[in-house]
């Protein structure tokens, strides 16, 4: 009697071993593409709540609250440079600086290192009145990957953060 073996032969398991690694090599810079896009969105989310919590922490307790980006001596950066975060707080006394005397609301840590977020010299934060309006010019922040601008937010004097539309990204162009 003779009998027949069952399985596979070790050609077979090369000839799926390559087949699967070539499917590999097709698809990993389609993963790296939705992974930045990925980061994109979840940082422009993060500032729009960012913006949302400040505007209504304003309202809600009556008290002028700004949001700036983190310095690395713990107040706000004054370059438009927001790469390590931001803070929202209740600036009691108007200097829009955390003082240890103010009610930090909330801490923003860093975000992704493949992406950063700029927003002009002119004005590097916002601060929310008690009746919600952001007084000032309207604050773009660009959110790029490289030194490809992928999304933006725009702050109205009202209070109001958007989404940049098609042709403000077209007008925000460069990262820089």
């Amino acid at each position: 009697m003779h009998r027949h073996a069952k399985g596979f032969t070790l050609i077979e398991v090369m000839i799926v071993i390559a087949v699967m690694l070539i499917l590999l090599a097709i698809a990993t810079p389609s993963l790296g593409g939705l992974r930045r896009r990925s980061e994109v969105t979840t940082t422009h989310n993060a500032l729009s709540t960012g913006f949302a919590l400040a505007r209504n922490h304003a309202v809600s307790q009556g008290a002028a609250t700004t949001i700036c980006p983190v310095a690395p001596d713990g107040g706000c950066r004054t370059d438009g440079v927001w790469d390590e975060g931001w803070w929202i707080f209740i600036d009691a006394n108007g200097n829009a600086r955390p003082d240890p005397a103010e009610t930090l609301v909330h801490h923003e840590n860093r975000i992704p290192a493949s992406v950063r977020i700029r927003s002009g010299r002119g004005r590097p934060l916002a601060t929310f009145r008690a009746d919600g309006s952001a007084p000032g010019t309207n604050l773009s922040l660009r959110i790029c990957t490289d030194s490809t601008l992928q999304s933006a937010l725009i702050l109205s004097n009202a209070g109001r953060a958007r989404r940049a539309g098609a042709a403000d990204l077209a007008r925000l162009a460069g990262c820089d």
